[in-house]
C-alpha cells in the first residue's frame, strides 16, 4: 500500500514537471516572436502619420493661453495670463503657417522643408523656433523620413523604441523615456498610434507637450487640447476651436509658405529681444472676453 502511494506521488510529480517544462519552452519560443512585433522608428512614425490622416491639409483656429511664471496667487494669475488666437494652415507635404489674429498687429510664422521664419508687423524677428513653437513638430504633415531626420537633429535616439506608460496609457516610446536622464522622446498610443506626449530637450531646456482630446474632422485627426510643461509647471495651453479640411482642388497659395521669398522681401530685426510679446498682450482689459466672439466669426469664414 505504501509503495503504491509513493509510486502515484512520483508519477504525479513527473507529470507536473513535464507540464512546467512545456510551459517554459513555450515562453522561450514566444518571447522572440513578441519582440519581433516591436516596430522600429520608421515604421512607428509611418503608422502615426497614417493614423493622423496627415495626407490631408486643413485650417485650424485655436486659442493659446500663455501662463508666465508667477508667485502662485490667484489674483496675479488672473491678471498676468493672456490669450491670443491663431489660424493654422497646414498644407501637405511639410508646410505650416500660423497667423496671429489680432486687431492692432499682424504677425505670422511659416515652416517649410525644415526651415522656419517668424514675422511681426512686416519685420522678420526670428529664423529659428523658440522651444515652445516646437509643439507643431509632429503635427506638421510631412514624410516620416523628414520627421525622423528632424527628430534626430533634435537629439532623439531613433534607434530606441520600447514600451512605456504615459498618463495611464500603454505607449510606444521612441527615444529614451527615462525621467532621470531626459532626452528628446515621443510617446505614441499603442492602440490608436496617435501621439500622446512629446518631450524636447534643447539648449539646456526641457519641455513636454501633451496632446489630448483627439477628434476627427473629415479625414483629419487633431488634438483639441495641447498643454506645455516646463519644470513640471504648465506654461501654455492651446484650445482648438475650429477644424476644417482643405479640399485637394482648393489648396492654399504656395506663396504663403515661401520662406525664401519672405526673407528677400521683408527687413530683419532679429536681435530685438522679444517683440512678439506686443502682439500677444491684449491691448484692452476686455479683449479676452471678445475672444469667443472672434473665434465664432472666424469659424464661420471657413465653414
Amino acid at each position: 500500500m505504501m509503495k503504491t502511494q509513493i509510486r502515484k506521488k512520483l508519477t504525479s510529480q513527473k507529470y507536473l514537471a513535464g507540464w512546467v517544462s512545456i510551459l517554459i519552452l513555450l515562453f522561450l519560443l514566444l518571447v522572440p516572436s513578441i519582440q519581433a512585433f516591436m516596430p522600429n522608428c520608421d515604421q512607428l512614425l509611418h503608422m502615426m502619420e497614417k493614423a493622423m490622416g496627415q495626407t490631408s491639409s486643413g485650417f485650424f483656429i485655436q486659442q493659446t493661453k500663455i501662463i508666465p511664471e508667477l508667485d502662485g496667487s490667484s489674483a496675479n494669475q488672473n491678471s498676468s495670463q493672456y490669450s491670443f488666437m491663431e489660424k493654422l494652415t497646414i498644407s501637405c507635404p511639410g508646410n505650416l503657417r500660423a497667423d496671429i489674429l489680432s486687431e492692432s498687429n499682424s504677425g505670422y510664422s511659416v515652416e517649410s522643408n525644415l526651415q522656419y521664419i517668424k514675422v511681426l508687423n512686416d519685420i522678420i524677428i526670428s529664423k529659428s523656433k523658440s522651444i515652445e513653437d516646437h509643439y507643431t513638430d509632429i503635427l506638421l504633415c510631412q514624410s516620416e523620413g523628414n520627421l525622423k531626420a528632424m527628430l534626430t537633429l533634435l537629439g532623439m535616439d531613433t534607434a530606441r523604441v520600447g514600451y512605456d506608460r504615459c498618463r495611464g496609457k500603454i505607449c510606444y516610446a521612441a527615444g529614451n523615456p527615462d525621467p532621470k536622464n531626459p532626452s528628446t522622446t515621443l510617446w505614441i498610443d499603442h492602440e490608436t498610434f496617435l501621439p500622446v506626449r512629446y518631450r524636447l530637450c534643447l539648449n539646456n531646456q526641457t519641455i513636454d507637450f501633451f496632446y489630448e482630446n483627439w477628434e476627427k474632422t473629415s479625414k483629419i485627426w487633431y488634438p483639441m487640447h495641447i498643454t506645455m510643461y516646463m519644470d513640471d509647471k504648465v506654461i501654455t495651453t492651446i484650445e482648438v476651436k475650429h477644424v476644417k479640411r482643405i479640399k485637394e482642388t482648393n489648396q492654399p497659395d504656395s506663396s504663403l509658405f515661401d520662406i525664401q521669398g519672405i526673407a528677400q522681401t521683408l527687413p530683419e530685426n532679429i536681435n530685438s529681444g522679444s517683440p512678439e510679446t506686443d502682439i500677444l498682450q491684449p491691448k484692452r482689459t476686455d479683449r479676452i472676453k471678445e475672444l469667443d466672439k472672434d473665434i465664432e466669426n472666424f469659424g464661420k469664414m471657413y465653414e
